[in-house]
Order: C-alpha cells, then structure tokens, then sequence
C-alpha cells in the first residue's frame, strides 16, 4: 500500500473521484471475463455428457414421440361411440361401470368396443398411410333435373372434404375409420358430411357400418369416349338442324321477336342450341318412360341425377388421345345445360360452353332473381314505360352481365326474348323438326352411343344409374361447336361470349 501511495503521488495522474474509478475498473475487467468464458456456460465437457446421459437413445425418443403422434392421430380417426370411449377410459381414467353409466351403455358394450378400438389403433399405427390425404381429388359436379335448396350437402358448391369422401367411398365401401384414415382427416370433421350424403342418398349404407358412393363419377377415359362418338356421328344431325332453320330463317325473323334485329349467325346459336335441347329431351323422355327410367327422389323433395366428374389434366396429356378428339371434347362438353321457370312464368334456357368458359365465366348464374330482372327489362321496352329507380337497379344488374345495353338512355334486351304468342309461333314452325328430332334423330343416336358406352361404366354401378348414363348423350354442345368448327355458324366475339346460347319467353 505504501509504494502503491508513492507510486500515486509521483506518476499517477490525481483521482478526483476514487469509486468511480474502481467501479469503471471492475466493469471492464468483468466484461473481459465474460468475454471469455461465457460460452462455456451451462455446458458439460464432452469427456463428462456419458456420465450425466439418460438411459434412453435420442433415436428411442424421437421413435416414442412419433408413436405417441400417430396414436393421437389414430384416435381421432375412430367412429364417434369408440372415439368417445377410447378417451374417457384412457384419458380421462374412468372405469367401464361410469363409462357405461354416462353413455346409456352395458359394461359388457363398453368393454367390447374398448377391445374394438384397441384392434383399430393397434392396425391404423402399423397401416402404411397413402391415398387421398395429401392429394385430395376435385370433382365437377351438376345436378340433372328438379334440383333443391344449393349447398347442403356441397358437392355442387366445391366443398372439398364432401367431394373426397364420395371419391375415397366410390366403388368400395369404407367405414368412417377407413375413410378418416384414407383422407387424414379426424373423423369428427367427416360426420356431419356423412350425414348429409346419406340424407340425399348420395352414400349408401352397406353392412350397416360402411359406406358407399350411389352415383357414377364420369372419369376422363368416359369423357374421351364420349367425344369420339360425337366427333364420329353429330354431323350429319347438326347439318339437318341448321339447314332447317337457316331455311327457314326470314320465317321466324318475321315473328318480330325482341331480339330478331340481332346478328343472325348469334341468334342461330341461340336457337339451335334451344331446338337441339328440345328434341334431345323429348327422345329422352320417351325412351326413359319406355325403360322405367326415373330420377331418384332425394329426401329434401328434389328428384335428381348427379353428374360428377373426376377432373385428372394429366390423363388428356397421354399422347394416345386422337388430338382431334381431344380439341372436340373441350368443346362437346359444358359446364350447364341450365332451364329456370318463374312464378311469373317466363321460361329461359342457358348453354354454358367453350365459349362462355374461354371468356372467363365457367358457369353463369341465370336463376329465378336473374330472369324477372330480364322480364321486366323485356315489358318496358314493349310498353315505352319509363324506368322507375327500382327498374334502374335491374336494369344496372343485367346490364353487368350482358344480357342489356344502354342506347340512347333506354335499355336493349341483347338476348332472343319471346312473348307466349311470339313462342307459339316458333314452335309451329320447328314443329316438324322437332318431332323428326324426337321420333328418329335421337333415339338411334342414344341407342348407339349406349352400345358403345356401356363398357366404360363399372358393374359396381346399380342398373339405374347405369340405365340414365348409357342415355345421357348431351347433344347440345356437340351440335353447335361442330357447326362453327365447319364454317356454319361464326365463331362469337368475346362480347357475344357473355350472353351466347341465352333465350327467354313468357308462357
């Protein structure tokens, strides 16, 4: 201390504050320290981890936690009564008496479907897991006939989880846990769209605790089947449809229809594809009554066939597809033949096809709402009335979706719109090909094509619905595509796109 002092008094620099010059010191030399060795905190030597290890391996850990995952998974993939069970009894320890007790149950059930779900973990944790839980399926799906209130159930409306459950049951009947597993999904979230699948009949029960898909799904092979066989055939049906009314075209012109000033070859399309619809449907209609073909009756009142399609683009990829088979099956196939009928009673038929699909509208909604908006657009033009601001709104409505312009401050109805008289009068005139449409035309062409057809639909399919696929041609698209493709009708414009294949009348 005494040299420390004489050193101070001889070299040292004077100290006006002597504990913050030992607290900077004491800073600096702990942070130098930390510096260091504080990396080498909390650590153990590598010469010392053997000492201080567990008994159990890293790889035996990860391979328990990955047990305990997938029995979790497991679990959740049980039916309802053992998922139940299987949770109060492991988790929640109770005993097989109270389990019976809260469930309304036996011991003697509760322990036989502990037994159960025991089986059904132990075989779900050795199952390879494949199929549709990481590349689930799309379907396009449309209702044929009297359809009910949308979106039930989702097929129609894009639910996913809906359309993939109909696929994983198609053609093998699965229980809930085979379909959970199949999809990966917990089987809570399947009940309730099982439950709406087989409230319109769209699954089947089978042993009482599987299930079934009750329809056929149209997968590409049948569609390029289909394209061939129009390709092949609808020429010479298409020719006889136009010349007849192109014949006879001043004739119906004369009728003075709203909508008869329009382009001739658009109108044509219009009432082509309409003319094709009606004689397709009369033939069909009689050769279904002949066979006691019938629509199921679905239990929300409505009676309809569904029509899905498996979408597979890799499939149309194969280059053992005739590519001109291949151009004609985008344009034979459509996305709605589509009829509506309001309370006022105004009639409309839609074809939704290549066309309108190339201009970015898949599927046009023209229901009920759509066409009185139509109709009462179609009165004020008859009567001279001015619109009221009620009439304003509609006419702003259709005006968006094509169906209306706006010329010299008064709408314009762009589509074929008929009176009842005016209607009556077309049909007198389309009345001898229709009824050559209904009596010979079709009914060959639906009886060929269901010779053809036939192999392509699987024995599991129940000979209903096979009866309603062997005839379920559809024509329309096909007749008219064909007419453009071989210069009788010109090709749309993109405007005309919007409101193609549209025609309305009063009844």
């Amino acid at each position: 201390l005494d040299s420390m002092n004489e050193s101070k008094k001889t070299s040292a620099p004077l100290i006006a504050d002597m504990d913050a010059y030992v607290s900077t010191i004491c800073h600096y030399t702990w942070s130098k320290y930390l510096r260091r060795h504080k990396r080498d905190w909390r650590n153990t030597s590598i010469n010392e981890m053997p000492d201080v290890s567990g008994d159990d391996s890293v790889e035996d850990s990860v391979i328990l936690d990955d047990q305990i995952r997938r029995l979790q998974q497991e679990i959740s993939y049980l039916s309802r009564q053992h998922r139940q069970i299987t949770i109060m009894f492991y988790f929640e320890n109770k005993s097989c008496e109270e389990i019976a007790e809260k469930l309304g149950l036996s011991d003697t059930a509760v322990r036989w479907h502990l037994s159960q779900a025991r089986k059904k973990l132990r075989e779900g944790i050795e199952l390879e897991q494949n199929g549709l839980s990481h590349t689930p399926r799309r379907l396009m799906v449309g209702l044929c006939g009297d359809v009910g209130p949308r979106g039930q159930v989702g097929l129609d409306t894009g639910d996913l989880l809906a359309q993939n459950i109909v696929i994983a049951c198609y053609g093998e009947a699965l229980t809930v846990e085979e379909i959970a597993r199949r999809l990966g999904v917990a089987a809570a979230y399947l009940e309730y769209h099982i439950r709406n699948l087989l409230y319109m009949d769209y699954l089947r029960v089978v042993n009482k605790t599987r299930y079934q898909t009750n329809f056929f799904i149209r997968e590409p092979k049948y569609h390029v089947a289909r394209a061939k066989y129009h390709l092949e055939h609808i020429g010479p049906i298409a020719e006889r449809i136009y010349g007849f009314l192109n014949d006879r075209y001043s004739e119906i012109e004369d009728i003075g229809f709203t909508g008869c000033d329009l382009d001739k070859d658009f109108v044509l399309w219009s009432l082509i594809a309409l003319t094709t619809n009606r004689g397709y449907f009369g033939a069909l209609y009689e050769i279904s009554s002949r066979l006691g073909i019938s629509k199921p009756k679905r239990r929300d009142g409505s009676e309809h066939w569904v029509c899905a399609t498996l979408y597979d683009d890799d499939y149309y990829k194969s280059p053992d597809i005739d590519p001109e088979v291949l151009d004609f099956l985008k344009k034979s196939e459509g996305n709605g033949v589509k009829t509506c009928y309001t309370s006022l009673g105004v009639k409309s038929f839609q074809l939704d096809g290549y066309a309108t699909i190339k201009v970015g509208l898949h599927f046009r909604k023209f229901d009920e709402p759509e066409l009185n908006d139509l109709h009462r657009i179609w009165q004020l033009t008859q009567s001279g009335q001015a619109p009221n601001e009620h009439d304003k709104l509609a006419i702003s409505r259709i005006v968006d979706l094509g169906y209306v312009n706006v010329q010299n401050e008064k709408p314009k109805v762009m589509v074929p719109f008929f009176s009842a008289e005016q209607f009556e009068q077309f049909c007198s005139i389309t009345s001898e090909l229709e009824r050559e449409l209904v009596e010979d035309t079709f009914p060959s062409y639906i009886a060929n094509y269901a010779e053809i057809i036939d192999e392509h639909i699987p024995r599991f399919v129940s000979e209903d619905e096979r009866s309603f696929v062997k005839h379920d041609i559809g024509p329309q698209y096909a007749v008219v595509y064909w007419l453009s493709d071989h210069c009788y009708l010109r090709y749309p414009t993109d405007e005309e796109a919007r409101r193609l294949c549209t025609v309305a009348w009063c009844s």
